[in-house]
């Protein structure tokens, strides 16, 4: 995973308030799901594609807890320090902290 996506995001839309994902070093990626707790998968590949104006995109290969194995597209705009999951444009997320 590159090093600019590594750590914690938080949206900036209210109704996420209680959500973050966190992107760790070693490979896991975390969500939280609000009252219905943390999910993480194991990210097992990393795909940067080519650069589409100011963004960096990825898809993000993984294997969730119960095996199956998926993927996320992710973009990230560097200058702003944003990062949107899969083609929801609508939900801006933005490096953080983890919710008190």
């Amino acid at each position: 995973m590159p090093d600019e996506l590594l750590g914690v995001w938080r949206a900036s839309d209210r109704r996420y308030a209680d959500r973050y994902v966190r992107i760790e070093p070693g490979g896991d990626l975390r969500w939280s799901q609000g009252a219905a707790g943390e999910q993480a998968v194991r990210v097992h590949d990393v795909e940067e594609l080519a650069l589409d104006g100011f963004e960096r995109r990825f898809v993000v290969h993984y294997v969730d807890e119960s095996g199956l194995e998926s993927q996320l597209g992710l973009a990230f705009v560097e200058k702003r320090g944003l990062l949107y999951f899969g083609a929801n444009r609508d939900v801006v997320w933005h490096k953080g902290s983890m919710p008190q």
